[in-house]
């Protein structure tokens, strides 16, 4: 929140600066007023940019939804049918976040298999299973809304977390350094914009056993050996 108290518009007050994932801009708010303000309201109240000291921090992310495959009719299940896709949540919904690794260096060529449809040889899905994607060279890709409840640590239908897939077989070899980093500065950006603690930070393994009692190697770090590098490097991120 920003505090100006003599502005020239319709309020004097605060205004609550805020980045939205959603539209890839800066929102801005007066405690008192209703809709958010558009640019031009914006300018006629001076203010054109985050006053200095407050502003919010940008997302650690290239947008790259609008290259992903998608599909308008899923037929993953009759309940993704009858739906038309994923479980739909708000942000305040979202209590954790869920590492995976790919198997794939490819996003789009992973979508693709997500998303054709079951009587193809597909699973049949309405996006990918991955919310954010991680290159082994460290950039990190938005694949899909984070308002998307999607199915990818068994938890359940109406999931909770955010899904990050590390580009790789990380069950054979560890992450490289620039992904490890990578990771590291996406999901502390998350649990700071979330309020998500360190407890509700886990890998798809962790979830999968505790909630489902399922066994799986994903991501990989158990018997590649970096879960301790992952969350010794978080913490120092934290810090």
């Amino acid at each position: 929140m920003v505090s100006r108290d003599d502005f020239d518009g319709p309020e004097s007050g605060y205004i609550v600066v805020t980045w939205n994932a959603e539209s890839d801009r800066w929102q801005y708010r007066p405690v008192l007023a209703g809709p958010l303000l558009t640019d031009a309201e914006l300018m006629t109240l001076g203010l054109d940019a985050p006053l200095a000291g407050d502003t919010p921090e940008p997302p650690p992310w290239t947008d790259y939804r609008a290259q992903m495959p998608t599909n308008p009719h899923p037929d993953a299940s009759a309940l993704i049918a009858q739906r038309g896709g994923w479980w739909k949540r708000t942000l305040e919904q979202i209590d954790g976040i869920t590492l995976h690794h790919t198997l794939s260096h490819n996003p789009i060529a992973t979508a693709a298999y997500i998303t054709k449809p079951v009587a193809q040889g597909g699973k049949g899905h309405a996006t990918t299973e991955y919310h954010i994607w991680i290159t082994a060279e460290g950039e990190a890709l938005l694949c899909v809304d984070l308002t998307e409840g999607l199915w990818h640590d068994h938890t359940g239908d109406r999931n909770t977390h955010i899904s990050i897939g590390m580009a790789g077989s990380l069950h054979v070899a560890k992450p490289s350094a620039p992904q490890l980093r990578k990771v590291v500065a996406v999901v502390a950006y998350l649990m700071r914009t979330f309020d998500i603690p360190l407890a509700n930070v886990a890998g798809h393994n962790d979830w999968a056993y505790k909630v489902s009692k399922v066994v799986t190697v994903c991501p990989g770090w158990d018997k590649a050996g970096w879960r301790g590098d992952f969350y010794e490097a978080l913490n120092q991120a934290l810090a």
